[in-house]
């Protein structure tokens, strides 16, 4: 009897291991269903990048068509045509109320980094968050997917004339947890 308790507790304590398990190694690809995520080290440690596989421009860099570097300095004419609140609850409704409830109280943020196409809507997006990041860092890449989607159809540019000469135009935008999921 006291061998199959025994059994039972370690089997529940390699059940609880595998759930508290960080699915974002840099250098490795995880794999979903629906999709699978490469993830690599922006902060050695501390910070990652996580992209979906499928995304093209995988480059930090803007480049006009002639080829050229947009310089790092160069502010965009484009203007956000989306809400940000729409953007949160979007992300809001991703999690659950224990997620949402530990997030609130983690310094951090989420960073989600957006490729448009010349109408301004959102081709690829790839995600910037602390690698111990307690919710995110164990987010199944199929959920990950989903949030993906979501982003998506929300986050559009109206693009602005200066900036109709750039190749892959690129913005981001940031989620504060402890300041934005209030």
């Amino acid at each position: 009897m006291k061998s199959l308790l025994l059994l039972l507790l370690l089997s529940m304590l390699a059940i609880v291991r595998l759930d508290a398990q960080e699915l974002y190694h840099p250098g490795d690809t995880t794999k979903g269903k629906n999709a699978s995520y490469y993830c690599m080290d922006v902060m050695p440690n501390r910070i990652i990048r996580v992209r979906n596989i499928q995304n093209k421009d995988t480059l930090s860099n803007m480049y006009f068509e002639d080829g050229s570097m947009v310089p790092l300095d160069r502010w965009l004419g484009s203007t956000r045509n989306y809400e940000y609140s729409e953007f949160v609850q979007a992300f809001k409704d991703a999690l659950t109320l224990q997620e949402l409830n530990q997030l609130k109280t983690v310094r951090g943020s989420l960073s989600v980094n957006v490729l448009v196409d010349k109408a301004g809507n959102a081709l690829e997006l790839d995600f910037v968050f602390r690698k111990d990041n307690p919710v995110l860092s164990k987010f199944a890449p199929d959920r990950l997917f989903q949030l993906e989607t979501k982003f998506k159809k929300i986050l559009k540019l109206n693009i602005s004339e200066s900036d109709r000469k750039i190749k892959n135009l690129k913005f981001m935008v940031v989620i504060t947890f402890m300041k934005d999921l209030k």
